[in-house]
């Protein structure tokens, strides 16, 4: 409905916010905190209607409101109150002390302005990350991740400072992906470092563990590297990638046994490894168990019929 009214209502914490719908009964909103809202719709000649919607951080949230006229029958199955000219009024006035209560406390305690604003800046920045620009997400994620902190240290509604202490991880782990993403090793190291640190037995930052598990590899830091592939073995299993070299290195040593253990631990990670395949089937045949070398073989001719080993692998299969 072009120009309707909507007000947003965050009841716990005293807060409203109107805003009106452009000449396509279309309303647009970002910066909300990840709570229960009542949306209170209301326009000229309609029925107002009510209903209450659960926001998630960094997630968008599309809803239809449907208004009826005032002299129409409402459908029953819709649930919700039926109100008449003086409720409507009502609901109006109620709204409109509610906004000046929450500029009130908006003025008397800053640090809740600056949460809002960081949030912005939050929901600004997840567009360019989920696409992956992180250099464009940066300085905004740096802007929420700073603005929230401040906030946090100074916010005096201790519910509202409960509830940002819950949100604040997952802006620092965003921050400091893009942080990382963006060349920024030493920072964006050590912020990443602080999350793995602080929750090493956490599934959900297994792309944290491996990014750190990389990091180090890179640089040498064998310790460091030992230490986050546990928290990354914990949250996903063993990494092929690396339970493969060192299999490939046992081979090279003289170890087949030990080769041949690590080899199928690769496997058992990732069934699709082709190369984990050719390695399987040169310890067999080496072993003289040629019946399982050949299945191995083909397994990787499967997999990668065009693969490095492929010629090499063919004419072995062609003199077995």
């Amino acid at each position: 409905m072009p120009k309707a009214k909507l007000v947003l209502r965050l009841a716990s914490r005293n807060l409203s916010k109107s805003i009106y719908a452009d000449d396509k009964g279309n309303f647009f909103q970002v910066g909300l905190e990840p709570q229960l809202f009542e949306i209170t719709t209301t326009a000229e000649g309609y029925q107002p209607t009510r209903e209450q919607v659960k926001i998630d951080l960094a997630e968008a949230v599309q809803i239809n409101i449907t208004l009826y006229r005032s002299d129409e029958a409402r459908p029953a199955e819709l649930g919700g109150v039926r109100y008449g000219a003086t409720a409507n009024r009502d609901i109006q006035n109620e709204a409109f002390v509610k906004e000046e209560d929450a500029a009130s406390s908006n003025f008397s305690d800053p640090a809740m302005k600056l949460d809002a604003e960081s949030r912005e800046f939050f929901n600004q920045a997840l567009p360019f990350y989920k696409m992956k620009d992180f250099k464009g997400a940066l300085d905004l994620f740096a802007k929420a991740y700073k603005g929230m902190s401040t906030s946090l240290q100074s916010i005096k509604d201790e519910e509202a400072k409960k509830e940002l202490a819950s949100l604040l991880p997952k802006v620092k782990k965003a921050y400091a992906i893009s942080l990382f993403n963006t060349g920024d090793t030493k920072e964006g190291v050590a912020l990443l470092a602080e999350i793995a640190n602080s929750e090493p037995d956490n599934k959900s930052n297994a792309d944290i563990f491996d990014m750190l598990v990389r990091y180090y590899e890179s640089v040498k830091d064998k310790t460091n590297a030992a230490k986050y592939l546990v928290s990354l073995e914990k949250a996903v299993g063993p990494r092929s990638d690396l339970t493969y070299n060192d299999a490939v290195a046992a081979f090279n040593d003289g170890k087949p046994a030990e080769a041949r253990m690590k080899v199928l631990k690769t496997i058992s990670a990732d069934p699709s490894f082709a190369e984990a395949y050719w390695l399987l089937g040169m310890i067999e045949y080496g072993s003289g168990n040629i019946p399982a070398a050949k299945n191995n073989f083909k397994k990787y001719l499967s997999l990668e019929p065009n693969g490095k080993y492929a010629k090499d692998i063919k004419q072995e299969l062609s003199g077995m």
